[in-house]
């Protein structure tokens, strides 16, 4: 993981980003690319908002050179490699575009548009669309420590193996790896891999891991989960992220927008 890109949005969870950033790219002497999407000059031909529009944009433009002094301000205390992207167009579609290049997608879990009150639907679309892993970083987070243990949200699913191997060079530093799993029901797993398949694949990348089965009957894995996390003072949670149809995730619920609603511990998703 020697290219990490960080969502340079200013909002309260910024300064987290950056430090977990910088922190990764430390631990993996690296380089960090701080992209800020903006929107001005997206505005099409004939828009009748058009000249509103036009009023705003140096109001967004100075917001920018703002939000870059403030990048600067706390990078340059970081002795690590990075740069500032600043490109005019949607969080989402920026971030899509250059996580193809990039490693690692670094976001927060909360979308701006909405008062910081609901999971980010950019990172939802950034999960689903991109081949790269994103982590989510809690606002409140204050570094990264690659050796804390790690815990593995692990079904068997195509998208927990992806984010399994997605998250090899996290798990190689970290001082211990747990592989919490739910006990479903079987027809919903019949051809998911078992909980051996994840530990012996993690040995042999030389990754020693421990199973953890989690109780049957508790209808509520996202909080099984976190409990299992906290309990053994995980700095990082992984799981494969939206293994049924998002639509249908966002109005029913599941495992992964409840996550998303209550990140304590920086997230890694792969879809």
């Amino acid at each position: 993981m020697r290219s990490i890109l960080v969502n340079a949005y200013d909002d309260s969870g910024l300064d987290a980003r950056l430090q977990v950033s910088a922190d990764l790219v430390r631990a993996f002497e690296g380089h960090l690319t701080c992209l800020n999407a903006t929107p001005y000059e997206m505005s099409p031909p004939g828009d009748p908002y058009g000249a509103a529009f036009a009023v705003m944009i140096p109001v967004m433009r100075e917001a920018a050179e703002q939000l870059e002094k403030r990048v600067v301000a706390h990078l340059e205390k970081e002795d690590i490699a990075w740069d500032f992207v600043s490109q005019a167009g949607t969080a989402e579609d920026r971030l899509l575009a250059h996580s193809a290049i990039n490693d690692l997608v670094v976001a927060g879990s909360r979308e701006p548009v909405a008062g910081g009150k609901a999971p980010s639907r950019t990172v939802s679309a950034l999960v689903v669309k991109a081949r790269t892993p994103v982590l989510i970083v809690p606002d409140d987070a204050r570094s990264f420590d690659t050796a804390a243990p790690a815990v593995v949200a692990w079904n068997g699913s195509t998208e927990a193996c992806n984010a399994l191997r997605a998250a090899l060079p996290l798990l190689k530093k970290a001082g211990s790896v747990f592989l919490i799993c739910a006990n479903e029901p079987a027809k919903k797993r019949e051809y998911d891999f078992p909980s051996l398949a994840g530990a012996n694949y993690l040995s042999r990348h030389g990754i020693a891991s421990e199973i953890v089965e989690l109780p049957s009957g508790k209808p509520e894995i996202a909080d099984q989960i976190l409990k299992a996390a906290n309990a053994r003072d995980a700095g990082l949670i992984v799981m494969g992220a939206y293994g049924h149809r998002r639509l249908t995730e966002t109005i029913l619920g599941g495992v992964t927008r409840r996550m998303l609603s209550n990140v304590t511990v920086p997230l890694l998703l792969a879809h």
